[in-house]
């Protein structure tokens, strides 16, 4: 008796692990989707992938069953069940959108992309009393998200997604982590801290002047290279904890930034896009206290962005003050880092007040002081779609997200924000 094949409806989930599976697959083979997905290599390696899922069990029955089937299976128009192309999934579902996270179970949070984006879908937007965002800026990283990559590049295997970010685990090793943002075409390489007795050795070789002829520099070099190489070093984003921060100020002089925590530190000059974080007790990047000092003092308006000191909660947990988890004492949305240059026009200045989660649904240009040309130029700079152009009489619009995937997780208040007299607004939305 034959087997019936299993209904793929209702099962997003590892429908979109197998779809984003081959997506990655096929950027880091350098061929095309659809001969990914006819790839018997894939099909290998997504088997030892799916081992590694930290799925709850329902989920992990499921992804046992359903993309085996389907990969085994003889697509073909007489078996409506199995779908003749992954992608073309998404508008069944309901719930799968363009360019959005699926927000069905965590982890792993996964996004897909369908091959045609869906048509722009006119909305009526109410908007509620209250200011909440003065300024938006794209390019940096939250101490959240700083945190997470922190955290991931001392696990052997960390989740494949850090929220827009994907892990590329071609690069990657068991001493530096490599997620690329497909949307913002940016990257970020962090190099992990001292882990094992090898790296006891690291760090007496870099208080006696000899770290750049150790195995840990030399292998941290040759991935900062491949990454710099693949995604453009202008893209990149090098972060470092500890004996990781020696990496990352040594190796990320030519990315957009250089972002370390509790850094190993004995007087280098710091770098022109680094960026500092540091508790106030903390003891292996005490020797940059009076730096940081002088450095607020000579040129406050510079340092107050670039060197953060984070009140200590027990000097004698030396352990405590030196490890990443500092971060969670800071606004888990505040922004770090060299971010982006400011528009033209200007946009007037500004900052977070009262913040709570938001999403930027639409950027809307005025026409009377923008084309498409450099509404599109404007959108690219700053790590924004600039795709699908809804042309109105009066301004062009670019929708960030679709208005049905913000409402199904929660987002429903709409506020819009224009930045200064630019002629840019936020269609920003809220929980």
């Amino acid at each position: 008796m034959s087997t019936p094949q299993p209904s793929f409806k209702g099962l997003p989930i590892q429908i979109n692990v197998f779809a984003e599976f081959v997506k990655r697959w096929a950027l880091d083979n350098n061929t095309s989707y659809s001969k990914a997905l006819k790839s018997k290599k894939m099909k290998k390696d997504f088997y030892a992938y799916r081992e590694t899922l930290p799925l709850s069990k329902p989920t992990q029955q499921i992804a046992q069953f359903a993309p085996s089937s389907f990969m085994k299976a003889d697509i073909s128009p007489n078996q409506p069940n199995i779908p003749s192309d992954v992608a073309d999934i998404a508008p069944e579902m309901g719930d799968v959108y363009p360019e959005q996270s699926v927000v069905e179970e965590t982890p792993p949070k996964i996004r897909i992309i369908p091959k045609k984006p869906k048509k722009p879908v006119e909305t009526t937007y109410e908007k509620p009393e209250g200011v909440i965002i003065e300024n938006i800026e794209g390019g940096k990283l939250s101490a959240a998200e700083i945190k997470s990559f922190v955290s991931a590049s001392y696990i052997d295997h960390p989740d494949p997604t850090i929220d827009d970010y994907l892990l590329d685990t071609k690069l990657s090793n068991e001493t530096a982590k490599v997620y690329y943002n497909p949307k913002q075409k940016r990257a970020v390489v962090v190099h992990r801290g001292t882990q094992g007795l090898s790296d006891w050795g690291n760090n007496l070789a870099y208080a006696l002047g000899g770290y750049e002829m150790t195995d840990r520099y030399k292998m941290g070099k040759d991935t900062q290279n491949k990454a710099e190489k693949k995604y453009g070093a202008k893209n990149i984003s090098t972060l470092g904890h500890s004996q990781g921060a020696i990496l990352a100020r040594k190796l990320g002089a030519n990315t957009k930034e250089i972002i370390t925590v509790n850094p190993a530190y004995k007087f280098e000059k710091p770098l022109p896009n680094e960026f500092v974080i540091r508790s106030s007790s903390d003891v292996v990047s005490g020797a940059y206290a009076p730096v940081a000092s002088a450095r607020s003092v000579l040129m406050p308006k510079k340092s107050q962005n670039r060197d953060i000191t984070i009140p200590s909660e027990n000097r004698f947990d030396v352990l405590g003050e030196h490890s990443s988890d500092i971060l969670d004492r800071l606004p888990a949305d505040q922004m770090i880092g060299a971010g982006t240059a400011e528009p033209e026009p200007e946009v007037e200045a500004g900052s977070v007040k009262n913040a709570r989660p938001y999403k930027i649904q639409t950027i809307l240009f005025s026409k009377d002081k923008w084309t498409k040309k450099k509404a599109s130029s404007w959108l690219k700079k700053h790590n924004y779609s600039n795709k699908g152009v809804d042309d109105k009489p009066d301004t062009l619009r670019y929708r960030q997200l679709d208005p049905s995937y913000v409402e199904q997780i929660g987002y429903n208040q709409y506020v819009t924000k224009p930045l200064g007299a630019s002629g840019v607004s936020l269609v920003i939305v809220y929980k």
